[in-house]
């Protein structure tokens, strides 16, 4: 399930928790590209706890990537991040990264909150002001 889906400045963190399904994914991503804000946000920073658990087989994966791929990057410097909380959903999130290949934006996967930061800032047209760092 969705826990929460926090903007902030030019950033969304989605945090998911629970069972997650295809229509859990497909909803945030809704969620995320009709905020009025959207066009500004450079990076997403989607977040799994160690005990999360997926519902979800390679078609569903198929359909969220069918459904992100209909919708264009807003800005040509959208950073895409998943920080996986356990082994099932780093797994999970490569299928999806396999499953994308080529799109608008760039899209990552790690198991670790400080790598998926360290590629945040490493995109050269983009840097974090001080207040906007992750947590």
């Amino acid at each position: 399930m969705i826990e929460k889906i926090e903007f902030e400045n030019s950033r969304v963190t989605v945090l998911l928790s629970g069972t997650v399904d295809a229509d859990d994914l497909l909803d945030a991503m809704k969620r995320i590209r009709s905020h009025h804000d959207f066009s500004s946000i450079c990076q997403e920073l989607w977040k799994t706890a160690p005990d999360t658990k997926f519902d979800v087989v390679g078609e569903d994966l198929m359909r969220v990537v069918s459904h992100a791929r209909s919708e264009p990057a807003p800005n040509p410097a959208l950073k895409i991040a998943m920080v996986a909380g356990s082994s099932l959903a780093f797994g999970i999130g490569r299928m999806y990264e396999a499953y994308l290949g080529e799109a608008t934006w760039q899209f990552s996967v790690f198991s670790c909150l400080s790598a998926a930061e360290d590629w945040f800032l490493s995109h050269p047209d983009f840097e974090i002001s001080a207040n906007n760092q992750l947590n």
